[in-house]
């Protein structure tokens, strides 16, 4: 390292959330390796931030102003704050608010623009008129970056297509989603069902968002049923959990299903599963596909844009189905749960996808712009 770098991460919020876990898990161990860090959120509601963050990262809460005062104090941030090297944001709002906020200060800094989305299936997925025009800004705000960054290599691609940016201007870091010990391996069971190995116990976990599919997972658990014993946990909510509870009831399933709800730490729920069983139509990356590596237990995934395959190299770590197939992930559920799982070779690929790996690559990227 030939200096302690300055770098700025700007965000709305650090609630709960795989973009908010991954900027923690980044921010700390920039900070850890002798960076000195600042994270800018739009809105900060400590009581609703499960993630630890190393005290010496320093916050600045803009205090939940709309985006376009959110614009103006990001840019008053960076006219007042010299010193800062690189300036780091993830997602569509955040990342077009930095390059505006970059033009309107004239600030020094280099920004570093993280993409999470596919912008082919987020764009067709939204529905207010106003998302969609946000969304088309992102050709012109992502080639006035100094650097762009996506956490998948289709996605990469997709972004490429999606902004008529050349494919070189985009590098591949993936999302550091390894969990940062190993303290669940030796946790008890959260739940009866779990420690009840006479009847195999499948783990899903995300948002309950269309994105997720989660009615073609149920529907595929009530097909399994129908062959064996089995249940099936269900960690997370949103805006779909009455219609799945209600399909779950139509599907006869009720008795075998548990909708958990939001869990801060899904790692012990994973290590004492039998299967995790991702369903969704599109993915940036899919970190809960690492945290299930790292606890050893099977998978089943749809073959979805833009992470499964990547991380699970093409089916060698994990069974990929096509997307929506409710018969062919049944299926593949039922194979995964005869057969013998290869824990540790599971365990060294979730390595690769460790926290201290990708920070590393991401300071390699600030220092080459500096």
């Amino acid at each position: 390292m030939s200096r302690p770098l300055t770098i700025l991460v700007a965000y709305s919020d650090l609630k709960v959330g795989g973009v908010q876990h991954m900027t923690t898990k980044l921010a700390n161990a920039w900070v850890a390796a002798g960076h000195k860090v600042t994270i800018a959120l739009n809105k900060r509601e400590p009581e609703l931030e499960p993630y630890p963050l190393d005290p010496r990262v320093e916050l600045i809460d803009f205090g939940g102003a709309r985006v376009r005062q959110c614009l103006f104090s990001l840019a008053r941030l960076l006219r007042e704050r010299q010193d800062i090297d690189i300036l780091y944001s993830a997602t569509t709002v955040p990342n077009i608010v930095a390059v505006l906020a970059c033009k309107l200060s004239r600030t020094r800094a280099r920004l570093v623009i993280s993409e999470r989305d596919n912008p082919v299936k987020g764009f067709a997925a939204l529905t207010a008129r106003a998302d969609k025009l946000i969304w088309r800004l992102k050709p012109w705000a992502y080639k006035r970056a100094d650097a762009v960054v996506c956490v998948s290599t289709p996605l990469a691609d997709a972004l490429a297509g999606f902004t008529g940016m050349k494919r070189d201007r985009i590098t591949v870091i993936h999302n550091p989603a390894e969990p940062d010990n190993d303290a669940f391996l030796s946790a008890p069971p959260p739940h009866p069902w779990l420690a009840d190995k006479a009847v195999p116990v499948v783990i899903a976990a995300g948002r309950f968002h269309p994105q997720k599919d989660f009615p073609m997972l149920l529907r595929a658990f009530a097909q399994l049923r129908q062959r064996r014993n089995a249940r099936l946990v269900m960690l997370g909510d949103g805006e779909e959990r009455p219609a799945l509870e209600r399909l779950a009831q139509d599907l006869n399933i009720t008795d075998d299903v548990l909708f958990a709800g939001m869990q801060k730490d899904i790692m012990t729920w994973l290590v004492h599963g039998d299967l995790f069983a991702m369903s969704s139509t599109f993915e940036g990356f899919g970190n809960v596909l690492v945290q299930a590596l790292a606890a050893g237990t099977p998978i089943v995934s749809t073959d979805c844009p833009d992470g499964p395959a990547e991380i699970l190299e093409n089916g060698t770590y994990g069974e990929l189905v096509p997307v929506g197939d409710a018969t062919a992930m049944a299926e593949a559920m039922g194979r995964m749960l005869d057969k013998s799982n290869d824990v540790q070779g599971q365990r060294r690929r979730a390595k690769e996808f460790s926290v201290t790996t990708i920070a590393e690559r991401y300071i390699v990227m600030f220092e080459k712009l500096v």
